[in-house]
């Protein structure tokens, strides 16, 4: 039989071990929501870094190639688009930067669609959106929509 003695020496045991389990439930939980949290930090960083425009390109190297763009989205207007257009014309001769270049291409789209219709334009679309390689954050390059079936 057991004496209250016992008994109480079993509640304590019984207590001892349930707070160990728990310090141990709670340890395990602190560390997995760290790993969580240093996860989403890191994440949340490299984001960051993609949407600020982190330099993908040396700058002398993209300037060139920006210059390019530029010619190639003016070469695809021609002379009809330049003179039927020639508010896209100068958007494209003074675009401050690359990404305003990157969403010209819509525009240019439309003008070439008008004057030698949708199939040409969307050639001449992929071909500039290829000079954009390297020079944009990931987060601004379009994913593979129906034109690119």
């Amino acid at each position: 039989m057991l004496f209250s003695d016992d008994i109480e020496s079993i509640k304590q045991l019984w207590e001892i071990h349930a707070e160990i389990t728990l310090r141990e439930s709670l340890s395990l939980w602190i560390h997995t929501k760290k790993e969580h949290m240093n996860k989403l930090a890191n994440q949340f960083i490299s984001s960051m870094q993609g949407l600020l425009g982190r330099p993908l390109a040396e700058d002398a190297h993209a300037a060139v190639r920006i210059e390019d763009i530029r010619q190639a989205m003016i070469d695809c207007l021609g002379d009809e688009g330049c003179q039927s257009y020639p508010h896209i014309e100068r958007r494209v001769l003074f675009a401050p930067d690359l990404q305003g270049l990157w969403y010209l291409r819509a525009d240019i789209m439309v003008v070439i669609s008008s004057l030698q219709g949708e199939g040409v334009a969307n050639q001449k679309i992929r071909i500039i959106t290829g000079m954009f390689e390297g020079l944009l954050p990931r987060s601004m390059i379009s994913r593979p929509g129906a034109l690119s079936r």
